[in-house]
């Protein structure tokens, strides 16, 4: 029979090597997190850069509708947006929930065939349904519509997961086998 002594340095050994391994559960689980929050931030980033980069083409398209090149300039900037979007790989899933690539195609077809519907007219101004809307107040809009596509971005990029939510994952596996009989 073991004596008391023998039992406590035995339950003071396990208990530190429990430690050890919940440490090193605790210390990777984290190490993924950052990893995959450090690749989140990249794609968003780089997802900012295409949108900013595509507004500025289209807005000044909008404004030099008469301009081949500046127009053919804005399409390969929309084209590098959709691209973008589509090879992301961590925020892809993310992407769809917030319908970004929806919500850009609306704003941009809403802006290029206005502007193409006022090429054809001899003047800057003409008739939607039944008010009236010239080049300035559709980049206008356009503007809007950019600022809350890019908001909406920039809310998803920074909404990351909490740590702790592995610790309580952790927690609850362990609860879990304990109540396996």
């Amino acid at each position: 029979m073991l004596q008391p002594d023998t039992w406590n340095i035995l339950l003071a050994g396990s208990g530190s090597i429990l430690g050890l391994f919940i440490g090193a559960y605790l210390s990777r689980s984290w190490d993924r997190n950052k990893w995959l929050n450090d690749n989140r931030k990249s794609e968003y980033k780089e997802l900012l850069t295409a949108i900013t980069t595509a507004s500025v083409s289209i807005i000044k398209s909008a404004s030099e509708a008469d301009d081949f090149d500046v127009r053919k300039q804005a399409n390969e900037a929309n084209t590098e947006f959709h691209r973008v979007v589509n090879d992301r790989i961590f925020i892809a899933s993310e992407l769809e929930e917030i319908k970004i690539v929806q919500r850009w195609d609306e704003a941009v077809n809403m802006l290029l065939k206005t502007v193409d519907k006022r090429q054809s007219k001899e003047n800057a101004a003409f008739h939607i349904t039944s008010y009236s809307v010239n080049a300035a107040d559709l980049v206008a809009q356009f503007e809007v519509e950019f600022s809350s596509i890019r908001k909406i971005v920039i809310s998803a990029a920074t909404n990351v997961a909490p740590m702790w939510s592995d610790i309580a994952a952790f927690f609850d596996k362990i609860q879990n086998m304990a109540d396996k009989p």
